[in-house]
């Protein structure tokens, strides 16, 4: 078969093979692939975290900042 249709061949045992197995017989897009999704993963998790850092900072200081704009509409009216 691999003599006869060798394009057709070659699409087939590309089609069934595995993805790692592919990776592994290409070793540069392996590494590549894996820098590339270890640094995405890295900014969407920090990402995350400053987003919850924010939360958490914006919950802590809600109501000091309420008060502070309170305050300076006070001092706007007096004036």
């Amino acid at each position: 078969m691999m003599n006869i249709y060798q394009e057709e061949y070659q699409k087939y045992i590309l089609i069934h093979t595995p993805f790692m197995k592919r990776m592994v017989q290409n070793l540069f897009s392996l590494f590549a692939l894996s820098i590339a999704s270890a640094l995405v993963f890295y900014f969407i998790s920090r990402y995350i975290v400053r987003k919850v850092k924010l939360y958490i900072k914006d919950r802590e200081y809600g109501e000091y900042h309420k008060l502070e704009n309170t305050k300076t509409q006070n001092l706007t009216k007096v004036v």
